[in-house]
Order: structure tokens, then sequence, then C-alpha cells
């Protein structure tokens, strides 16, 4: 099973992924926990999760204080980029190693992935038809997650989170996001501006995916996705 969380920055995707971890533990489940940027050529031969997550002892950080960075440390986002041929391929490339990944190391695992390809595409403003159609076959090319989760939020809340980003930026981000929606309608969306009602919208889309039970039978292969018989996925105990 695939289990994956995008989103904006600031929006809680480690944070998230993190509680859905020790959410899937309580129940029995054994997940592998994959930051998705770190899956290179070489993690074909060695997978960066050689054991399934586990709580550390003490593991509980405290929370950050957040400094205004230096004008000079903004970071910029190159949120208007176009999708060129040349980035097509490049990213084809990637879905091909990341299936061999999954296939050599995690066929019959539940991982929990931080970001996946649609962190990716919503740095891309998507204006042609040529774009909108290599759009469309990368989303097709790459492996569809049981339960992929987009976290959004207005890009006023993301500045004030994540204050080396600039604005302007942030709202392309915005709204490349909000056209990527368009071309993948198995993103379960959940705005994180008003944290009190983050994890409540969480939980809910993790029970319509797993089951509460512990005797369901060996899941599927994460290359497999989608949501159909979904509740007969949970890891074998």
């Amino acid at each position: 099973m695939l289990v994956t969380f995008s989103g904006m920055v600031g929006s809680g995707k480690t944070t998230n992924a993190k509680k859905t971890l020790r959410w899937l533990c309580a129940r029995g489940y054994q997940p592998y926990y994959l930051r998705f940027r770190f899956i290179n050529w070489r993690s074909l031969f060695r997978t960066p999760a050689v054991t399934p997550w586990r709580e550390q002892e003490g593991a509980a950080t405290p929370p950050k204080q957040q400094t205004p960075p230096p004008t000079e440390l903004l970071r910029h986002l190159a949120a208007g980029k176009r999708l060129s041929f040349p980035f097509f391929v490049g990213y084809l490339l990637r879905i091909v190693r990341f299936r061999l990944f999954v296939a050599l190391h995690h066929r019959r695992h539940l991982l929990v992935l931080n970001r996946y390809f649609y962190d990716s595409f919503m740095h891309y403003r998507i204006a042609s038809a040529r774009e909108r159609k290599y759009l469309r076959w990368l989303m097709k090319a790459a492996p569809k997650p049981d339960l992929a989760i987009l976290l959004v939020l207005r890009p006023e809340t993301s500045r004030r989170r994540r204050s080396a980003y600039v604005l302007e930026e942030l709202r392309q981000v915005a709204e490349n996001t909000a056209e990527l929606q368009n071309y993948a309608s198995h993103l379960r969306v959940i705005a994180t501006d008003n944290l009190s009602t983050v994890d409540r919208e969480v939980e809910k889309e993790l029970r319509a995916v797993f089951t509460n039970t512990k005797s369901a039978p060996q899941n599927n292969s994460p290359l497999e996705g989608g949501r159909g018989g979904v509740a007969q996925s949970a890891v074998a105990l």
C-alpha cells in the first residue's frame, strides 16, 4: 500500500506523516517511512528504510522557534517553471526509478511517503496544450497511492509560518496546486490554515481506507495503487 503526504510550504507534511505513522502502529500495522526526495538511483541497491518505522524513545521534539531569517536568506520556489519536454522525460525516468525501487525493496510493504511527485508538479505553471498533455501522461505513469493527501493553505498563512519565502511565489504555487487538482481527482485535499481541525480530517481519510482489524491479509503492492479493495490490504501480522 502507498500513503503519500504532499502540500504547500508550511502545510504540515512531516508533522502529519509522523502522526499517521503513530496512528497506523497503534492499530497493528507495520509502516515503512520514506522521505521521497531522498529516493535516488543508489536507493535501488539499498533502501533508506530497512526496517518498519518505530517511535524512538523520547522522540518528542520541542516546538520550533520561528525566528524570521534575514532578508538575504530568502528562499525561492521557482514557481513559474514550464513543463518542457526535457523535464517531462526527466520525470518519466524518476517514475521508472521509483517503480523499480518499490519492486525491489517494498513490494509487500505499507509505505508512508513524506512528499511525492505532486510536490514537484505543483511548481509548474501548466499553460499550453502540450504541457497539459505531458502532465496527464505523468499522472498516468506514476503509481496511484491508495491514499494521497494534499495539504493546502492560504499563501498568507504559508508566509507567516515560513517567513523565508516570497509571498508572490507562494501565491503562484497556490494557483499551480489548484490547477493540479484538475488532473488528480484522487487527491484528498485538506486545508491546514486552522490547525485545530487537521487531525480530525486526516484521521477521517485514514479510517476510510484502513480497517481496524489486525487479521487482514497481506497488503497489495504499492505499485498496484488505487482504493479498490483497500480494506483487505493491511499488513499481515
